[in-house]
């Protein structure tokens, strides 16, 4: 195998793998989000909020990690009590955008997951990344597309 043949080996799987993996995490969110459009309204009250710096914003949003640790982009949490659809009195926290509109007594409207009332997020942030995805997905979709052609043709000329 010649050089060029190699180089075209690793476009084809730079490529085959933008085409293949960046569909399928784009796929999972847009599940997510809907799976998430059918938890169940209700109501609560900020008991604090805080800035966290974290590893990724899943991982500040779910809550995973000391509370500021990592080094990664700053985001702010809120902590609440919420009334769940059985009417038990739970905790919560998750990501808001404005740490302003939250302050500690403060109403929260928040979405519950149906099948576990312990799971909650503030009703703003309960969708939010899917569209964020669509764009940089497809665009990175298309360069697999254009690296798994010219991959190919660089495996398989005959030159």
């Amino acid at each position: 195998m010649n050089p060029e043949q190699q180089a075209g080996v690793v476009l084809l799987i730079m490529g085959v793998a933008f085409c293949v993996f960046l569909p399928y995490i784009v796929a999972t969110r847009v599940v997510e989000a809907r799976r998430r459009g059918r938890w169940i309204p209700a109501s609560g009250s900020v008991t604090r909020t805080e800035a966290r710096r974290s590893r990724s914003h899943a991982a500040s949003a779910s809550g995973d990690g000391p509370s500021g640790s990592g080094s990664g982009p700053r985001v702010y949490v809120a902590h609440y009590i919420y009334t769940a659809p059985d009417g038990s009195r739970l905790n919560g926290e998750g990501q808001v955008n404005d740490p302003r509109r939250y302050r500690a007594g403060t109403p929260i409207e928040v979405v519950v997951d149906p099948y576990d009332h312990g799971r909650s997020m503030p009703k703003e942030s309960a969708g939010a990344p899917v569209g964020c995805m669509a764009v940089p997905g497809l665009v990175l979709f298309a360069v697999g597309a254009v690296l798994t052609y010219f991959g190919a043709a660089m495996v398989f000329s005959t030159g």
